[in-house]
């Protein structure tokens, strides 16, 4: 592989794929300490004193909104109309997925090895990176229905706290 501008290119954009995955997976799997980095998904005023008045951590959210439990919801259980995106977001990060290592896996066969092995190497490099980038939208699909979820937890425990409150 020569190093040139298409080398530099393609290597920015399989790390720059790499890294988003590799952000998206420690969203998933931990939800409330990656939230300071979101700006989209940051941590709102209520949810904020939801977290200091319940006392919940990390790891108690995490085990009160499972993964497994995230993805049985996402793929067929019943969902508000406002949640469906959710689920349009995880069949069409499936799709994204399967075609694009469909794609790696038949390129060489498609295409052919070409007679310069350099370009051959950076096309692979740059279809490693779409199956990267591809993955990490199936990833983030499944953490934001969990930050969701986690959300909808919250605001139930902040709820049932001050049922609690209201009674004594």
């Amino acid at each position: 592989m020569q190093f040139d501008y298409e080398t530099v290119f393609a290597a920015v954009v399989f790390a720059g794929a790499n890294l988003y995955l590799g952000f998206q997976l420690l969203r998933l799997f931990w939800p409330l300490k990656m939230v300071r980095f979101s700006k989209k998904d940051a941590i709102s005023p209520e949810m904020a004193e939801g977290l200091k008045t319940l006392a919940e951590t990390d790891k108690r959210v995490r085990q009160a909104v499972p993964i497994g439990k995230t993805i049985a919801i996402l793929h067929r259980g019943e969902l508000s109309e406002s949640e469906m995106r959710f689920r349009k977001f995880w069949f069409r990060s499936w799709f994204y997925t399967i075609a694009s290592l469909l794609f790696f896996y038949t390129q060489p066969s498609i295409f052919g090895t070409g007679a310069d092995a350099g370009t051959f190497s950076i096309a692979i490099m740059l279809t490693e990176s779409l199956c990267a980038y591809a993955q990490a939208l199936l990833v983030q699909s499944v953490a934001d229905f969990r930050r969701h979820l986690i959300d909808r937890h919250l605001k139930e425990a902040a709820r049932l706290t001050a049922a609690n409150n209201a009674q004594k």
